[in-house]
């Protein structure tokens, strides 16, 4: 059960080098006359606003903070938002196509024990565009929850497929719920493609307590999205009825899942923001580490890719300060 909690700050704290600052907001990343990173603006949970130099920034906010920082820190170098020459900060805004379906077997399977989810069929995260009526690939995990929650989020029925649904109720909620023990369920996570129009903007108006503009996320489906979606519930299907299970619960899509592009990653400064580091292109000391970074969104969990990057990033910006470079 990892967690930067027990794991990476302690280890942090015992180097002696380690400065944590909770409950803190970054404001802007400033920079100086030649348009390179030199400090961050951030405000303290009292509301103190106070300015931290360095000679590396790095920006970890995610898909929807990072491009909301780098766009409010125009200024008169870069008039369009840091890191953003190419036009691509905010754009490609991606998040993982997905479902759940859960299904009544007729004896006890126990879903709730052990870890919520502890298996995964990989065979169709390869992409086979001349067989399937999609490009990309998906993964499906077996997936689980507690009583409450599952009374809530399985919502089997007619009720959930249009505006203003609600949730199952009476006596076909407490017939599921008294099956809960005979539960079982699986979910698919696939890869949804990289739209420019998808992504991230500030709001003409609404501000927060510090006065920075509201991140706006647009999102427009993707057609594959819902061709990949299909074929992956007819899997599913397949399966339940392989072991015998005598009702599913179709879940609907979630509305939003992982947050991935909007920062992509290339080697062409013209239609990317930062190179095969992490580095601005706009700006080298000015380093981005986390899912925003995604160029595809793959059909893969981000998590372990965000740490290897992340830790591969570390190794670079260190050699850099070693060799004087930054």
């Amino acid at each position: 059960m990892w967690s930067t909690l027990t794991e990476a700050i302690p280890k942090a704290e015992k180097t002696g080098w380690l400065d944590l600052r909770t409950g803190c907001q970054a404001l802007s990343i400033n920079t100086d006359q030649t348009g390179r990173a030199v400090s961050v603006t951030y405000a303290r949970d009292d509301g103190t606003i106070e300015e931290q130099f360095a000679k590396v920034v790095v920006l970890a906010g995610n898909a929807i903070q990072t491009p909301r920082l780098l766009l409010h820190s125009a200024n008169s170098q870069h008039p369009d938002g840091l890191a953003n020459s190419s036009g691509m900060v905010g754009r490609n805004y991606m998040r993982h196509v997905s479902g759940t379906s859960f299904a009544l077997m007729p004896f006890e399977v126990h879903g709730y024990m052990g870890i919520v989810t502890t298996a995964i069929i990989a065979a169709y995260h390869d992409w086979q565009p001349k067989t399937r009526d999609y490009v990309g690939g998906f993964n499906l995990l077996s997936v689980f929850m507690g009583p409450p929650s599952m009374s809530i989020f399985a919502q089997p029925g007619p009720l959930i497929a249009h505006g203003g649904a609600r949730g199952n109720w009476g006596k076909s909620l407490a017939e599921m719920m008294g099956n809960y023990t005979q539960l079982s369920g699986l979910h698919f996570v696939g890869e949804d493609l990289p739209q420019e129009r998808n992504g991230v903007t500030l709001h003409e108006s609404e501000k927060d307590q510090f006065g920075v503009p509201v991140p706006v996320l647009t999102i427009y489906d993707h057609e594959n999205n819902a061709a990949m979606g299909k074929f992956a519930r007819s899997k599913i299907d397949e399966i339940w009825n392989a072991a015998g299970a005598s009702q599913t619960y179709q879940v609907p899509a979630f509305p939003d899942t992982h947050l991935l592009g909007t920062c992509r990653m290339g080697d062409d400064p013209a239609t990317s923001v930062v190179n095969q580091w992490g580095a601005a292109h706009d700006i080298d000391n000015l380093y981005i580490a986390d899912a925003s970074v995604f160029p595809p969104a793959t059909a893969e969990n981000p998590a372990l890719t965000i740490s290897a990057l992340a830790i591969r990033q570390a190794d670079h910006i260190m050699q850099r300060m070693a060799a004087l470079d930054v």
